[in-house]
């Protein structure tokens, strides 16, 4: 059974209403730990200010909604969160919202529908890094697990967002589990460059694990090939 634990466990307090910026959001974790704990999180979207109000008065509901259900998720009230983020998408259907609503959707353990919002609020903002980044846990933890699914997602969050230690760490975490173990060492290596600490634990594992193969590989064609010389 494929298993493996992210550093950004269940996405955290995500963003108050706020238009989508031109950068992408900055990814926030909760209980950072994907080799401790699957991770997701999202980083905080900007908080709404006067500049960025919207005129509609359905927009303005709908963005009111939403940074209600996010100072609920914030104190834990996660199914009344979920209720505004739903009415919000009722009214304007928009890529932080699909977010958020995916967050509440992941702690209450939907993870199909989670991974259906966070898929839908990407095609909205493709350049969400962090929408990326809960997609690979959620695929982690879907029945069954899904770890190619993961990769992809972790490898677009990290072209995204290349300065990341935590993306750098849950990547290698996944490919550590997948078995290529060559490719997890480089991005722990990189993670640990990026001021990830425990990374470094987790490359001298691989690395060890790697120094492992070597050897049994090398002891077996030896022994093949003195078979061979002594048939000879």
């Amino acid at each position: 059974m494929f298993r493996t634990v992210l550093t950004r466990a269940a996405p955290r307090a995500l963003a108050r209403a706020a238009r989508p910026a031109c950068a992408a959001p900055a990814l926030a974790a909760p209980a950072r730990s994907l080799p401790t704990s699957i991770g997701a999180a999202g980083r905080r979207w900007a908080s709404s200010t006067s500049d960025s109000s919207p005129v509609d008065p359905a927009e303005t509901e709908s963005f009111a909604l939403m940074e209600e259900g996010t100072r609920l998720l914030e104190e834990g009230d996660v199914e009344k969160a979920k209720d505004l983020y739903e009415q919000s998408l009722k009214i304007r259907t928009t890529a932080m919202g699909l977010f958020n609503l995916g967050v509440t959707q992941y702690y209450l353990k939907d993870v199909p529908s989670a991974i259906s919002s966070w898929e839908h609020s990407i095609q909205l903002f493709p350049s969400n890094a962090d929408a990326h980044t809960n997609l690979a846990s959620a695929h982690i933890l879907a029945v069954p697990p899904q770890p190619e699914k993961a990769l992809h997602h972790l490898r677009r969050a990290q072209a995204l967002a290349p300065g990341d230690g935590e993306i750098a760490f849950n990547l290698g975490a996944v490919l550590e589990a997948s078995g290529l173990l060559d490719e997890a060492h480089t991005h722990y290596i990189r993670s640990k460059e990026l001021g990830v600490a425990r990374a470094e634990e987790n490359a001298r594992n691989v690395g060890a694990k790697l120094l492992a193969e070597r050897v049994k590989k090398a002891a077996a064609e030896a022994e093949a090939a003195e078979g061979k010389g002594e048939k000879e």
